[in-house]
């Protein structure tokens, strides 16, 4: 599964899911858990530009954040040193929610329904690597991977090549577990890369509830590659569209780039 080569049929899938989650809305559907909170945020979640590739995508974030002096995005420290690094898969799905249960704008107004599902309806890109061992249905999740987080802003290949004994995260195999293919609301709740990619268990079934919410029918797939014919890292993506809600990782790193970048609201004038 990659991503979207043409940037109008994306536009037309997020009409598309715009138009579904409306009527849903307008109709009373349940779509959500209950916001959490009434007020505008204290955070403002700006989707960046799609970018040829995962690595330019890496650095117009960062130099995003060097640049805005209200930035709220977390950073990765070593050394003495910090860098804004991307969010995690984890905290990607925390955006998501966050921005879609604020309510209102900074300045006090109603936020309308396409507002609030502007977050959706498209791939977002984590620094949360994926590493499969060459020749094998084993592969690590890492949650903050400094092979991404520094990664060259010229690289454009598809993975990084890397040494997978020595990479430290949580490993799984997926010929235990159901992986690349729909999942229901329950099975995601209990799958294990589920659960290693989202340590929060309250955020992911506020996730799973959101996504089911979109309609009937299994809805939310873990997707990995298998028996790959080299050590690779490549990193875990968010893949929601109006029907249905995945963690790909399956996406090659120079087949585009898009995050989300955290910045302080401002305040509300008096």
């Amino acid at each position: 599964m990659g991503k979207f080569d043409d940037l109008e049929r994306k536009r037309e899938e997020r009409r598309r899911m715009w138009a579904e989650l409306s009527r849903k809305l307008n109709s009373g559907g349940k779509v959500s858990t209950e916001p959490d909170h009434n007020a505008a945020s204290s955070k403002i979640y700006v989707m960046m530009d799609e970018v040829d590739t995962y690595a330019l995508g890496v650095h117009a974030l960062r130099d995003a954040c060097e640049k805005d002096s209200s930035c709220a995005h977390p950073t990765l420290s070593k050394d003495g040193t910090s860098i804004y690094r991307p969010l995690t898969f984890e905290e990607t799905i925390r955006a998501k929610l966050d921005d879609y249960n604020t309510l209102h704008n900074p300045d006090g107004s109603v936020r309308g329904d396409e507002d609030r599902l502007r977050l959706f309806g498209t791939w977002l890109d984590s620094c949360t690597g994926i590493a499969y061992q060459k020749g094998t249905t084993l592969f690590k999740i890492i949650t903050e991977s400094e092979d991404l987080i520094n990664i060259g802003k010229g690289f454009n290949g598809a993975y990084l090549p890397v040494n997978y004994p020595q990479l430290q995260g949580v490993e799984l195999d997926s010929s235990r577990g159901t992986y690349n293919e729909l999942l229901t609301k329950n099975e995601v709740l209990k799958h294990p890369a589920w659960n290693a990619a989202v340590n929060d268990k309250t955020l992911l079934k506020d996730y799973a509830d959101l996504i089911s919410g979109f309609g009937n029918g299994n809805k939310m797939g873990f997707y990995v590659w298998q028996n790959t014919s080299k050590d690779e890292l490549q990193a875990l993506c968010v893949y929601d569209l109006y029907d249905s809600a995945d963690a790909n990782g399956c996406s090659d790193l120079d087949d585009g780039g898009h995050f989300v970048r955290v910045t302080h609201a401002a305040p509300k004038a008096p």
